[in-house]
């Protein structure tokens, strides 16, 4: 529900992605094992599509495999066109896109490369939802030095992914694009059950500075219901989108239920409009002034108030951040930003 901007934090995470990307596996790397696919002498049998035609669609991702890996949005649908050219999308076999996701070793990248780089990236909730936790915890570390790999003691071993990783544009329609840097979105198992072979309206990167996707908002005449009938059910939240067309905007909603998710946070809503009668400007000033050695940043004051991150470009760390931050916002519990 919101982009991820194309700054320093992500500039290097990418780059680091594109240097080192099983640079210290001991498999067969993908260029060699798609190569591999190339020469089974019955592949026409196996994925029923004429050699040439495979040897056209294989070769031109190894040829292109660098680009692939590192392709942006608008060049990922480039390579959906340009691919589609080779072997059209229902042509392809169920045995044609598992065997190239697997010589791509997404599998591999999924259990190390890419979740270090969400990680390192800092997020931990649906990029989908907002609702849902996406963790990487770090499971193991070392105990000891090893002289033969560039491993010290108490350099993480083994990390664990408590999330899903879903393809904007689905593997099983484009098996190339199953290690693409911008395709890899961290969700949670429902939004991605949700999604399946889907493919999304929502391109989570870009490189620009208009991030804002949906804003929730409260319907003001059902906040003074909920107010004087001492309701929260009455409690109407609205969904509204920018920097994205109404048509998409509505599939993104319908397919993720979106609006029925939020719709049953409305305790929270309660407890927010209970505390903007509370914290008062005042209130808020005396917190800031008799605890300032405890807050130095006044910011943090305003975490305390609505129990969440109170910044926009901290909405990916804690579920509902988005949720609590525009309402806070809108009830003008917090600074409009």
């Amino acid at each position: 529900m919101r982009k991820i901007y194309n700054d320093e934090v992500l500039k290097r995470v990418f780059n680091k992605y594109k240097q080192n990307l099983f640079s210290t596996r001991d498999f067969r790397l993908p260029k060699e094992a798609l190569a591999a696919l190339i020469a089974l002498p019955n592949r026409a049998q196996l994925y029923q599509l004429p050699n040439a035609k495979i040897d056209a669609y294989i070769g031109k991702i190894i040829n292109e495999y660098e680009a692939i890996i590192m392709a942006d949005q608008p060049k990922m649908i480039t390579l959906i066109k340009e691919f589609g050219t080779i072997v059209a999308v229902s042509k392809i076999k169920k045995r044609f896109y598992e065997d190239i996701v697997r010589a791509m070793r997404y599998d591999a990248l999924r259990e190390k490369e890419f979740i270090q780089m969400v990680q390192e990236l800092g997020i931990k909730t649906c990029v989908y939802c907002h609702a849902q936790l996406t963790l990487v915890i770090d499971k193991e570390y070392y105990k000891r030095n090893f002289p033969d790999i560039p491993a010290r003691k108490g350099d993480v071993r083994f990390r664990r992914a408590l999330l899903e990783l879903d393809h904007r544009h689905p593997k099983s329609k484009y098996p190339f694009l199953s290690t693409t840097f911008y395709n890899l979105y961290p969700v949670c198992g429902s939004c991605n059950r949700i999604k399946s072979k889907n493919e999304s309206t929502f391109d989570l990167y870009c490189d620009h500075k208009d991030v804002e996707v949906f804003r929730f908002s409260l319907d003001k005449d059902s906040v003074i219901d909920c107010l004087t009938k001492k309701d929260k059910s009455l409690i109407k939240i609205s969904i509204n989108w920018l920097n994205i067309n109404d048509d998409d905007a509505k599939k993104y909603l319908n397919m993720f239920d979106i609006q029925q998710i939020y719709d049953t946070q409305k305790d929270i809503i309660e407890e927010l409009l209970h505390k903007k009668v509370v914290y008062n400007d005042k209130y808020k000033k005396e917190l800031h002034d008799e605890f300032r050695l405890l807050f130095p940043d006044p910011s943090m004051v305003n975490r305390l108030i609505i129990g969440n991150y109170d910044q926009p470009e901290d909405v990916l760390k804690r579920p509902m951040a988005k949720f609590v931050q525009d309402i806070a916002r809108d009830i003008e519990l917090i600074p409009k930003i």
